[in-house]
């Protein structure tokens, strides 16, 4: 929806301990309702925003210049959850969110931006430039064949489940940054047939916030539990670890003395947007009417750099007779990311401390659009998107 001729999302809000709700941009996806900007690209309403999809887009613009004072967005692509009782017609007070159950390789890309001053000037009829500033995140996860089901309530159940599905894997990654971006475009050729645009946008990253988790070959077999019958984690290997800065929020101070000992372990880096659209003209006298306009992209092009916090780390599942019942004790009654270190340590084989820093790739993607005119000022736009990270 449009909130004076801004989009808007509706935002979750999550506290624990003294994190902020920056943890939500790293970890959690937003399952709400929201405004992407699909809706206006291609259009001349897209303006600064169409950078998002494809930095030619600046070019084929009637006006002068634009500025969008505010904007967010958040799109989500995912089978491990359905949306029930949705209506576009009609009212939908009884609208869910619901998991998928049943057996499937699950997978979650889910990306949301605020931005803020965004702005695009038209150089002269060939060239443009665009600027403004972000704060955005992203999250993905995938897994093996995994089967699943709601009314799961213990790790046996879950083992039992998954017996047949061995070894499992899954990946879960988050992340948080600010950006501020250049963009620049220009035409390259126009004939009688049509007009061929191209831009770039350079982007100056700073990492906010990261974490992610790996784990591979999680051996499942069937054995004996206190007498019972149950089930052994075999062997696997567990990789775990988030940006040093989260742990600032545990340590005394004040929140401007936290919030400042965050910010110090940040650091910057780059990325990069390439795009170009091919616009077919309509026959009218308008010179910026098409009836038919094509954009490739490639998008988000880099990477963010973060600090291993001091809990981070990489285990082996090598010991032998790892229960059903070890694993739930040892993660049931965790408090704190710092309480992990020494829960692993009780079902690894081995176990070692990650140093130094890692590297989160940003969201690169395939963008192909195409925007036809059906009639008048009525369009169909289409847009196939294929992750790259």
């Amino acid at each position: 929806m449009y909130f004076s001729g801004y989009p808007i999302v509706k935002e979750g809000r999550l506290m624990s301990g003294r994190y902020p709700v920056l943890l939500i941009l790293v970890l959690i996806p937003f399952f709400g309702s929201s405004q992407n900007y699909q809706a206006v690209h291609g259009s001349s309403y897209a303006g600064s925003l169409g950078v998002t999809n494809n930095p030619a887009s600046i070019v084929h613009v009637p006006y002068s210049w634009d500025l969008t004072l505010f904007s967010v967005q958040a799109r989500h692509s995912s089978n491990a959850v359905v949306i029930n009782n949705l209506s576009l017609l009609s009212s939908s007070s009884n609208t869910s969110i619901d998991p998928v159950q049943g057996s499937n390789k699950y997978f979650l890309m889910a990306n949301q931006d605020a931005r803020i001053l965004n702005g695009r000037i038209r150089l002269n009829e060939e060239s443009a430039i665009a600027f403004g500033a972000a704060v955005r995140s992203g999250q993905s996860f995938n897994t093996s064949m995994v089967s699943w089901r709601d009314t799961i309530s213990s790790v046996r159940q879950f083992m039992s489940d998954n017996f047949a599905n061995s070894p499992l894997s899954a990946y879960v990654r988050g992340q948080a940054w600010a950006e501020i971006y250049a963009t620049y475009a220009r035409r390259l050729m126009e004939n009688d047939n049509g007009i061929l645009n191209a831009g770039v946008t350079l982007n100056i990253n700073r990492g906010i916030s990261a974490a992610y988790v790996n784990s591979t070959e999680l051996y499942l077999q069937p054995g004996q539990v206190h007498g019972q019958a149950g089930y052994l984690l075999n062997d696997g290997k567990l990789d775990y670890g988030y940006s040093s800065n989260l742990d600032e929020w545990d340590q005394p101070g004040t929140n401007e003395e936290l919030r400042k000992a965050f910010l110090k372990k940040t650091w910057s880096s780059l990325s990069l947007n390439l795009g170009a659209e091919y616009i077919i003209p309509a026959e009218d006298e308008d010179y910026y009417k098409y009836d038919l306009k094509l954009g490739v992209s490639l998008l988000d092009l880099g990477f963010n750099k973060y600090q291993y916090s001091s809990n981070s780390r990489s285990a082996v599942m090598s010991l032998d007779n790892i229960s059903d019942s070890l694993v739930e004790a040892t993660f049931g009654g965790l408090e704190a990311t710092r309480d992990l270190p020494d829960s692993i340590a009780q079902i690894a084989g081995s176990i070692q401390q990650l140093a130094g820093y890692f590297k989160v790739s940003t969201p690169a993607r395939l963008v192909i659009n195409a925007d036809k005119r059906i009639t008048g000022n009525l369009f169909i736009n289409a847009e196939l998107t294929l992750p790259l990270t």
